[in-house]
């Protein structure tokens, strides 16, 4: 982003740093002092930001053994102490361990974005200057949690602007240390391969334009088309990485991101690159999961996963939630040992390896898949047709079979190829809310999927048990069938025939042919009704239907 780019902005304490010259108002350097007995007491904000590098990977070459920091104190800049109900916060900024001077610091409580200048801060706006050393000092700063923030707008470091936020609370009569903040330049330059580059084969290494003031560099090179890590912070003394030495095997087809970080001898980042991407041409090494589908309902707690087995794969690595995480398996299938959890979606996705333990292929994406219960609800009828647009459409009918209520119950549609293979799905609710043991509830429910002919479908139903009692105590006063238009509507009155008012009251019709099978269903929300009160309903069709017969429920909650 340069400056005219619109920057995000939290509400908090918002501190920017500019060149001094962008200032254009001189700034006295205060002398670095220990604080006077009569200071306020300093308060350490937690440390975001520190010299100790976090590296992994195998070093390549002979590197120089990075070395330990020492944390020691960082000397505090003499001030005076805060007014009473004020505080007062100091830092120091710093690059390649060395102060940077002249900085104009501002703090406020948030940011006003301005188009093609430099954002406002909002008022209360405290200002200063860092000094010789780096150090700023902020006097006097009114309570409250905060939010800092850190703008670089120069070509010294970030030339297309750079921002990070910190959060930290100022408390009455508190010197809060920000402690040490590190600017890392973004001008590292990478050389080969270049951003959006594509190699017919795969690329031996990673180069980039040697940085001055480097004593190494640490390196990341994620393989994009897997969402998989290669290189996390791998560390090279030299300005390439040979990457047949670094790999377990060539770089596969597909697409990689690579950036890199120079570093110096405490091991504080100093530059770094910007994240470029390039392509490996080739088909790129999948195999498709079989069982459970993509959103497949199923009801067996202990399902055997079954995958497309992969041409050359010594084993695979299987990875199911929180369950399983790379377990091994030598066949194209997995059995569950031990039992899922009921009403709750998994995600699976599984790898294969060659004899040498060298990924080479994974599943072409991660599917998930819920538990439905044994006990299923009974699907009285149900019947499937394509409307007008071409949606595929299941009706049909629930009845709770079991001995206690049920509500929310979900009907979940799995639909299947002639081999069985899962091609789509489909979910809606009950038209009941709280269905009691052995009533009934109509259900409608879309496939997902768009023109979609499967030669078959399972309905499976999700349902949780309650103790909460429907409100009954109603009575049709009236109704009356017609048309509006071409579709049919049922209009009437419905009373409260008890004692108490009912709120969340609906009206629910279920429409059938001459055999009993469900053709239709509608519903009205009314809303509440006192007790011995009436009111109006209309139910209306969305299609044509002439039903042989229908049923209308009344339901609702006790006020």
């Amino acid at each position: 982003m340069n400056a005219k780019r619109l920057l995000l902005h939290m509400m908090g304490l918002t501190l920017i740093l500019l060149p001094l010259a962008a200032c254009g108002v001189p700034q006295p350097t205060p002398a670095r002092t220990p604080i006077p007995p009569t200071a306020a007491p300093v308060k350490t904000a937690t440390p975001r930001f520190t010299n100790t590098p976090t590296l992994t990977s195998a070093p390549t070459g002979t590197p120089t053994p990075t070395p330990t920091p020492t944390p020691t104190p960082i000397p505090s800049p003499a001030m005076p102490a805060p007014a009473t109900g004020m505080g007062n916060v100091w830092g120091r900024l710093r690059w390649n361990d060395q102060p940077v001077p002249g900085a104009a610091v501002q703090i406020g409580t948030g940011a006003t974005i301005v188009i093609g200048g430099k954002d406002k801060l909002n008022e209360p706006v405290y200002e200063t200057t860092t000094d010789a050393d780096g150090y700023f000092v902020l006097v006097d700063v009114r309570p409250g949690k905060y939010l800092r923030e850190i703008l670089v707008w120069d070509q010294v470091f970030h030339p297309e602007g750079w921002a990070i936020y910190f959060p930290f609370t100022i408390q009455a009569g508190e010197t809060v240390s920000l402690g040490d903040y590190h600017l890392v330049k973004s001008d590292l330059k990478l050389a080969s391969p270049q951003d959006g580059e594509e190699f017919e084969t795969p690329a031996a290494a990673l180069t980039w334009e040697p940085y001055p003031v480097a004593a190494y560099y640490s390196v990341d090179l994620g393989f994009e088309t897997w969402e998989e890590a290669l290189l996390e912070a791998h560390r090279v003394d030299q300005a390439s990485v040979d990457l047949t030495a670094a790999l377990p095997r060539p770089l596969l087809p597909g697409e990689y991101a690579w950036s890199v970080k120079a570093r110096n001898a405490n091991g504080t980042v100093v530059a770094e690159s910007s994240q470029t991407t390039f392509k490996v041409a080739g088909e790129v090494p999948l195999f498709n999961l079989v069982f459970p589908g993509k959103g497949e309902v199923i009801v067996t707690t202990t399902p055997t996963l079954r995958w497309e087995p992969y041409p050359g794969a010594a084993y695979y690595e299987v990875h199911v939630g929180h369950v399983l995480d790379g377990v091994k398996s030598e066949e194209p299938s997995y059995a569950l040992a031990s039992a899922l959890e009921v009403a709750r979606q998994y995600n699976w996705e599984v790898a294969a390896y060659d004899s040498e333990g060298v990924k080479i292929a994974v599943s072409t994406e991660q599917f998930g898949f819920t538990i439905a219960s044994a006990e299923q609800l009974e699907i009285v009828s149900h019947t499937a047709y394509h409307d007008s647009s071409g949606n595929l459409i299941v009706l049909g009918e629930i009845r709770n079979n079991l001995s206690s209520n049920v509500a929310s119950v979900k009907i979940v549609a799995n639909f299947y190829d002639a081999g069985q293979n899962l091609i789509g799905s489909g979910e809606s609710y009950a038209s009941v809310n709280i269905v009691t043991p052995g009533q009934r509830s109509p259900f409608r429910l879309y496939a997902q999927q768009q023109d979609i002919h499967p030669d078959s479908y399972k309905l499976v139903t999700l349902y949780r048990s309650t103790a909460t009692e429907p409100f009954i105590e109603f009575s049709i006063v009236s109704h009356e069938t017609g048309y509006w238009h071409e579709f049919h509507q049922i209009t009437g009155q419905v009373k409260n025939e008890g004692a108490t008012a009912a709120k969340s009251v609906e009206v629910v019709c279920t429409y059938y042919d001459a055999a009993g099978t469900v053709i239709g269903g509608s519903y009205d929300s009314i809303g509440n009704i006192g007790s011995g009160a009436t009111a109006s309903f209309e139910l209306r069709m969305s299609r044509k239907i002439e039903p042989h017969h229908y049923e209308l429920q009344v339901q609702g909650l006790m006020d």
